[in-house]
């Protein structure tokens, strides 16, 4: 077992940030190295269920070509993925990613571009799943009118880690960045994203930015965002902003009641809203179109009154009634006013 050292600050900060670097347990004798691909089909699944498995991808877009490539990582173990990435004179890569590991596992997801010429490369990327994750995203804009894209989405639950580092080095003349990260941590997660523009001498004219909005649902969540610019050139403009916050009860309560719904009630950190039926598509699109998602949304029948039984025999009773009914295939839904503490 060795620790293996990635996710690496091009420029070192404080150590007691505890942002510099990042590393992960690894055993290299026990990994298994899957076969190697040069993707030329549109969608790729890499799963493994080994302890240890390692993965290689090479995409290449000649002069004047598109290819869009749609990678799943999923894994019961640690899975190292690297996909590289060029794309020559005129040509545009897409790499589409979910990133989904099992419980307790561990994806580390490495992707590597190369933009020659006007060459462009587009990430979109999304994490989900229950276990850590770990990327390392290096894109060199290596020619004049090179350009890189990334949006990422994300969502860390329970003691998930999500630890991010991208790395975009702008070499060639009236060069293009932007990178745009969205997600959510709840309960415990730990995410890190490091984002680092780095204009070398002669990049003149380049241009790139970097956003992240980051909304915490977990009183125990940590959130860490790392925006550095580094610069060598005079004539460039590299922004950078973090937005972080939380779902304001009176804000969500409004644009809920707006929308048409007729009561409000919060949760712990969701939110209970109830609609009349008639008004219950109209009043889910509404807030969709806010950006609001939904743990359910259904249509239920509710109760105006609730009662508690005290009477031993007629809870078990109820309870037997309610057991047989779920067991019938012919019964969709049950509904009741038992209140059963």
């Amino acid at each position: 077992m060795e620790k293996m050292t990635i996710n690496q600050l091009p420029s070192r900060t404080w150590n007691r940030l505890g942002v510099n670097e990042a590393s992960i347990d690894w055993n290299e004798s026990a990994t298994v190295v899957l076969p190697e691909e040069s993707a030329e089909k549109a969608d790729m699944l890499i799963a493994s269920d080994a302890a240890y498995a390692r993965k290689r991808v090479t995409v290449q877009a000649e002069k004047g070509a598109k290819k869009s490539l749609f990678q799943t990582l999923r894994t019961a173990g640690k899975l190292h993925v690297q996909t590289e990435l060029t794309a020559e004179d005129g040509a545009e890569i897409e790499l589409i990613q979910l990133v989904a590991p099992g419980e307790n596992a561990l994806v580390y997801d490495e992707v590597i571009g190369h933009c020659h010429g006007s060459g462009r490369i587009v990430l979109r990327q999304v994490t989900l799943g229950h276990g850590d994750v770990y990327a390392q995203m290096g894109i060199g804009l290596d020619g004049e009118n090179a350009s890189f894209a990334a949006n990422i989405g994300y969502l860390a639950r329970k003691n998930q880690t999500l630890d991010m580092n991208l790395v975009v080095n702008h070499w060639g003349k009236k060069t293009k960045c932007e990178i745009n990260a969205s997600g959510a941590l709840n309960d415990a997660a730990k995410k890190i994203l490091r984002g680092t523009l780095d204009f070398k001498r002669g990049s003149s004219g380049s241009v790139g930015s970097e956003q992240e909005t980051v909304l915490m649902l977990g009183e125990d969540a940590v959130n860490k965002t790392v925006p550095v610019i580094l610069c060598a050139e005079e004539n460039v403009e590299g922004t950078h902003g973090a937005t972080i916050g939380e779902l304001d009860e009176d804000t969500v309560m409004m644009d809920a009641l707006d929308a048409g719904a007729e009561d409000f009630s919060p949760d712990g950190p969701v939110f209970e809203i109830t609609t009349d039926p008639d008004s219950f598509n109209d009043v889910v699109k509404a807030l969709e179109e806010k950006g609001y998602s939904f743990e359910s949304a259904e249509i239920e029948m509710v109760p105006q009154n609730y009662i508690v039984m005290t009477s031993e025999d007629d809870v078990r009773s109820m309870t037997k009634l309610l057991d047989m009914l779920d067991d019938n295939e012919d019964v969709q839904n049950v509904w009741h006013n038992w209140e059963n503490d």
